[in-house]
């Protein structure tokens, strides 16, 4: 199998550099670029499916066995389920990113577009598999260097250069912890294979091993946003183009949660995991998740809502990763198999879910030229197809009934509501339970109102706008990749059992790392399939009766209704004969009063002119709301951080002697500190 994933790597590399060789072809380069990422996906979807099904570890090293770097590669079932949206998403979004549409993105400059993109996927794929800190380093940086490209190649406003740097910066930060968090477990600098990594953290100390979780939630959580990391999240998607959007959140921001859990398998060993890391992990995944729901019912800009709804269902899987350490250093068994099998279930259905909703809104990008709420309405009757797709994706992302989303998300809310039953009443962990049982729920109420608001302000009502005015007419077939992941998001729901079943087997090896055996199971598979599995199946069983039960309702009404007799008549209009799109909620009004509830993560300031004279004109009003940058004082790290940034720009000359210069400093210095 992982002679198939080294190929899909290499067409991946290999196709986006040819797609640079034909750069004076644009259409030719486009065409390698898409067919390198459909090769790609083939294979590796093949490798990655047939290792969970035949349950195979593969290992293996190539030739090259540099000082503390060997070319270690290696795959398992975790690694195989990260690698499912990496290849499979991937090959959706790039099939969508082929197809022109005006401003979707640049036209003029596809070969690098298509060397960034298959070069993200390629660094994505890399990481997952990599078995040694080194590799897995460069693998990272090659994935966050090139999608920062991709997104400022990509830009579809001049001048918007904010975001792509916040997201460099972001990931450099990022990296830089984790390049701290492999050197404390390498010990002495030896070899730094995951194995010798793994043995090593099972003889460190309790300090060392708690400092290294530090780093990897700065690391990892930081690429997902966890709180207090949510800030820099959302900036990198406005300049960026739809399907790049779709890539950063479907499959980049996977790569955090792949972090975390991979750090757990290092981490486990005979010992149980610290209490607090469990704690940690849920607060902060909770905080993340509250904030990106309601900064997501604020936003007035589809993109950014979208974004910061990822930010959510990511604080959702952070809280479920909390759930299972507590779990299994309390030895609860339920808890934990329920929480981190909630996390990868979530993780293939946000991929799935919120790759289709970017997509979707590329689709209403490139035919109204906006992004904005306000200006859109109505579209459904000028792209049907459009939002019947955003809708399926909304469902999903929801987390509502009866689609796939629902399934994981209700995990994860077992997970607590177990804690909060099975502790004792008044122990802090029962009262944590209970309150992440109550922040899942209100995030989910949240969460399907930012939805409704999305989906009614851009495809329901009157037009708002000129931006909704189309461009063209929907043409259905672009939008075969994004009904793809429409059809596999009702697929992942009807199979939801067998898919909990491909999913357990990771979720087992998880739980056994803490040594936790129940009193009185002598087969630990069995005991958490008799307590794991019953929920996943009365979920399923739930939803399909929810679906049985509207479905009669629907055709029981439309038999009654064709009975009756219908009268026409006009619409009550409220005293106002010729109402126009004007006279319609805002998107800002619509969520107003819920928003304000939450003053402490959404600030609004309104902005008003008040009447005046005998006949008063030029009266306004409008509100306005502060990055969450300025809302949590983050600004003045980021002054800070541009202040030392340009104080250091003298060090870079331009000149190449002097660069060698630096080089061969560091050499010398290091050459000392080991004599």
């Amino acid at each position: 199998m992982l002679y198939w994933i080294s190929v899909a790597i290499v067409v991946y590399a290999a196709s986006g550099v040819a797609a640079w060789i034909f750069r004076h072809r644009p259409g030719a380069a486009g065409v390698l670029g898409a067919l390198g990422c459909v090769v790609a996906g083939g294979f590796g979807l093949y490798a990655s499916a047939l290792t969970l099904l035949t349950r195979s570890i593969e290992n293996s090293r190539s030739l090259l066995n540099a000082p503390h770097a060997r070319l270690a590669l290696g795959i398992d079932s975790l690694s195989a389920l990260f690698l499912l949206p990496i290849f499979f998403v991937g090959a959706l979004i790039a099939l969508a990113a082929l197809r022109r549409r005006p401003g979707d993105y640049a036209l003029n400059r596809p070969h690098e577009h298509w060397l960034f993109f298959n070069c993200t996927l390629a660094g994505a794929a890399l990481a997952v598999v990599s078995r040694n800190a080194i590799l897995f380093l460069f693998a990272w940086e090659v994935m966050t260097v090139a999608s920062f490209l991709l997104i400022e190649n990509d830009q579809r406003e001049p001048g918007d250069h904010g975001g792509g740097w916040v997201y460099l910066t972001a990931g450099h930060i990022g990296a830089a912890a984790l390049f701290a968090m492999f050197a404390l477990l390498g010990g002495d600098g030896g070899v730094l294979d995951f194995s010798v990594l793994q043995s090593g953290a099972r003889t460190a100390g309790p300090g060392i091993i708690s400092v290294a979780f530090v780093l990897a939630f700065t690391g990892f959580g930081g690429k997902v946003g966890l709180a207090p990391f949510q800030t820099w999240y959302p900036e990198g998607y406005p300049p960026a183009p739809a399907h790049v959007g779709a890539l950063l959140s479907g499959v980049v921001g996977n790569m955090g949660i792949y972090g975390l859990l991979r750090f757990l398998m290092l981490a486990g060993g005979v010992r149980t995991p610290p209490v607090w890391w469990g704690y940690l992990l849920l607060f902060a995944g909770l905080a993340s998740a509250l904030i990106g729901a309601v900064r997501a019912m604020a936003a007035r800009d589809l993109t950014r809502l979208l974004a910061w709804s990822s930010v959510e269902n990511y604080g959702l899987m952070g809280a479920g990763i909390g759930l299972g350490l507590l779990g299994a250093a309390s030895g609860n068994g339920v808890v934990s198999y329920l929480g981190f099998a909630g996390v990868i279930f979530h993780m293939l259905n946000h991929s799935v879910s919120k790759s289709l909703l970017f997509l979707s809104a590329g689709a209403v990008y490139s035919r109204t030229g906006t992004r904005r709420l306000d200006t859109m309405g109505g579209l459904s009757k000028r792209l049907p197809l459009t939002g019947l797709l955003f809708l399926v994706g909304s469902l999903g992302a929801a987390s509502v009934l009866p689609l796939n989303g629902f399934v994981s998300e209700f995990l994860i809310l077992m997970a607590a509501f177990n804690g909060a039953t099975m502790y004792e009443p008044a122990s802090v962990a029962a009262a944590s339970m209970f309150v992440a049982v109550i922040v899942m729920a209100l995030v989910g109420g949240l969460a399907v109102a930012a939805y409704v608001k999305a989906f009614g302000f851009v495809f329901l009502g009157n037009l708002r706008g000129p931006g909704a005015a189309s461009r063209a007419k929907e043409q259905p077939g672009q939008l075969l990749p994004h009904a793809h992941l429409a059809v596999t998001a009702v697929v992942l729901a009807v199979t939801s059992p067998d898919v909990l079943d491909v999913v357990g087997v990771t979720t087992r090896q998880l739980v056994r790392l803490w040594r936790f055996v129940p009193e009185g199971a002598d087969d630990l598979d069995a005991w958490l399939a008799s307590r794991g599995a019953p929920a996943g199946d009365s979920v399923f069983l739930g939803a399909w009766l929810l679906i049985a039960c509207l479905a009669f309702a629907y055709i029981l009404r439309a038999v009654l209704m064709r009975r009756a007799a219908r009268e026409s008549g006009p619409t009550w209009d409220c005293g106002y004969i010729a109402p126009d799109g004007r006279m319609q909620y805002t998107a800002t009004s619509f969520t107003r009063p819920i928003v304000e509830d939450f003053d402490a993560f959404v600030k609004i300031e309104d902005r008003r002119s008040d009447p005046q004279g005998l006949f008063p004109t030029g009266a306004s009003f409008s509100s306005w709301r502060p990055g969450i940058a300025r809302a949590f004082g983050f600004s003045h790290l980021f002054r800070l951080v541009g202040y030392l940034a340009a104080r250091l720009r003298i060090l870079q000359e331009g000149r190449v002697q002097l660069y060698l210069l630096y080089m061969a400093a560091v050499l010398v210095i290091l050459l000392m500190w080991k004599l």
